[in-house]
């Protein structure tokens, strides 16, 4: 696995997030200032630029783009503007996460092992080893491989707790919870699942630790682990928000409005947080007095969720399908899970459903029910509901039968999922990264189950299946990004469904550099989805031309290269080229025309 992260990062340039979070978290360990990147909590950051320490690396902290906050800007300086070589640089920023994709792995495996036997676990772990989708994440700087692995490992160690209830098993889980909140922000959903878990605990089967006193308590120590880490993490810094550019700003335009009704055009809720945190009201002077005088300590964690949750109230403009919309798709990461998740893991996933469904049913319990009841109870109406207790009293007891820790390993990518589905950012599969590890983990009980299985037909197909799923990974490398199934005919045709980082995230600039020298082209239009610097790797260029009809495309004379994210932009300012099959696709998140006359 290693080898494939760390040889396939050898070739793609910088995606859009990483220099951002790189030289963001370079500052964090260096300055102690958090200005830079806070929609991000800064754990990761830090820990990917650990090994920069040891280069003479010079941040532009001169710059306007550190004073102004711009981190995209500061991003870009901190690279190709540095003493030490940007891909060098970018390289060892990128060690740290391939590192820790190989601890989720061992952990997959132990888990796993731990379950069902060592071939459970040894299935498991090949599974983990070659989806696509995890490799793909697991070369970059950016916080979605390390908080599926914190994720994960929380999961795994309530799953110990409820089995154990020892202090042991409580401590692990409260630390692996705390180091999950300053990895990802959508970590808190944590919370939540704990308390699902709990109930679900329950109804599985009594259990006396588990009295309300006690939950709150953990609720409690939760919480206070997470201010103890959250203090650590952010350098045990304390700030005044007023001192805050951003607070300033807001407050400087609070003071500038005398008449609360001026808010009545801002939308419903923004409205109100106008008026509550406005200094003319009681509740607006409290938090006034607040924010000019008192030091909050990890001002910047609460700072970066509320940036999260204003991006997700706004929105973000998404693309699926041929549509475009700010406020995402109720079908986005459906979609996104059948055509970017390998064939033969969804055949796996719905096998292990029906043999679910099976044991559930194999009893056939409506219609064993209605033979003994047609006899002994001649009330239609009365024999209807007492089949709905019957039935309600067998699935309880289905519920009860199987291990909790199969449902726990069930709901959590359900539940995840679900949660997910209400998001309003959609720009990227990576977002449901997390249910891969439990779905892995499923698919191989499933098919050690099914290599034990008395029919050979179906130990033979779960053997095809294996074989297909590790050609899907190997095919697809070093491009594992862009990785789509066959259902939709393959990486060639993902950009026909969706952009962005499940397939462009300007990280194939080393590759067009090389094709270019290649083919000895030095006249073509280039238009690029990136946060890099295309001159930094000798790529001088005109931007692709306005192309939105026939005699537009036609004018055309010349190399024509263009990231898909921008061939499929919403503004439609290169339609007419989406009708046209392109020569090349490098990466498959650059497409290549050549409209040369001769």
């Amino acid at each position: 696995m290693f080898f494939m992260e760390f040889t396939s990062a050898l070739q793609e340039s910088q995606t859009i997030d990483e220099g951002s979070h790189l030289s963001s978290g370079y500052t964090y360990i260096t300055t102690g200032d958090f200005r830079l990147n806070p929609e991000h909590p800064p754990l990761i950051k830090e820990v990917s630029a650990l090994p920069l320490l040891f280069l003479p690396i010079e941040a532009p902290l001169d710059h306007i783009s550190w004073t102004g906050q711009n981190q995209w800007e500061f991003g870009r300086q901190f690279l190709y503007n540095n003493t030490v070589d940007a891909d060098l640089i970018l390289l060892l920023g990128r060690l740290p996460i391939m590192l820790l994709s190989l601890l989720l792995g061992m952990f997959i495996y132990k888990w796993a092992a731990r379950l069902w036997g060592q071939g459970t676990g040894l299935v498991a772990l090949v599974l983990y080893v070659f989806e696509p989708n995890i490799l793909a994440h697991s070369r970059y700087i950016t916080t979605d491989l390390a908080a599926t692995l914190f994720f994960f490992l929380a999961i795994y160690c309530l799953d110990k707790y409820f089995h154990t209830f020892s202090r042991k098993n409580l401590l692990q889980f409260i630390v692996v919870f705390a180091i999950a909140q300053f990895v990802k922000f959508s970590a808190v959903i944590l919370y939540a699942f704990f308390l699902i878990f709990v109930v679900l605990k329950l109804l599985h089967k009594k259990i006396p630790q588990l009295t309300f006193a006690h939950v709150l308590k953990i609720l409690l120590l939760m919480l206070f682990s997470s201010f103890i880490a959250g203090t650590i993490v952010y350098g045990f810094s304390a700030t005044v928000p007023i001192t805050d550019s951003d607070v300033k700003w807001y407050y400087d335009e609070q003071l500038n409005v005398t008449n609360l009704s001026d808010f009545e055009n801002e939308e419903p809720l923004i409205e109100k947080l106008r008026i509550i945190t406005h200094p003319s009201t009681k509740s607006g002077e409290i938090i006034y007095y607040v924010a000019q005088n008192i030091a909050i300590p990890s001002f910047q964690y609460l700072k970066g969720m509320f940036t999260l949750f204003s991006h997700n109230y706004w929105g973000h403009m998404s693309y699926l399908h041929g549509e475009y919309s700010n406020f995402g798709f109720w079908n986005y990461f459906p979609t996104t899970f059948l055509i970017k998740t390998p064939l033969s893991m969804i055949f796996l996933l719905a096998f292990g459903c029906l043999l679910l469904l099976s044991r559930l049913f194999k009893r056939n319990i409506a219609t064993r029910f209605n033979k003994i009841a047609t006899n002994f109870i001649p009330s239609k109406k009365f024999r209807l509901k007492m089949r709905f207790r019957f039935l309600l009293h067998r699935t309880t007891s289905f519920y009860n039968e199987i291990p909790f820790t199969y449902w726990l390993l069930i709901s959590t990518p359900v539940f995840y999922f679900i949660w997910a589905i209400t998001s309003k950012i959609n720009i990227g599969h990576r977002h449901i990264l997390i249910i891969y590890p439990f779905l892995i983990m499923l698919a191989a009980k499933v098919i050690t189950f099914s290599c034990g299985h008395k029919k050979t037909y179906i130990r033979i197909l779960v053997v095809v299946f294996m074989i297909w799923y590790v050609l899907a990974s190997i095919l697809i490398y070093p491009n594992f990004i862009s990785y789509f199934n066959e259902s939709i005919g393959g990486p060639k045709n993902g950009a026909k469904f969706v952009t962005d980082s499940n397939i462009d995230w300007g990280q194939d600039i080393i590759k067009f550099k090389k094709y270019l020298d290649d083919h000895n082209i030095d006249q073509y239009y280039f238009t690029y989805f990136g946060s890099l610097w295309p001159s930094y790797y000798g790529i001088s260029h005109q931007p692709v031309p306005r192309v939105t009809n026939q005699e537009q495309l036609e004018q055309l004379d010349r190399v024509v290269a263009i990231s898909v994210s921008a061939l499929y932009s919403e503004d439609g300012t290169y339609s007419a080229l989406q009708t046209v099959e392109p020569d090349v696709r490098i990466g498959y998140s650059i497409y290549v025309y050549d409209f040369r006359k001769n």
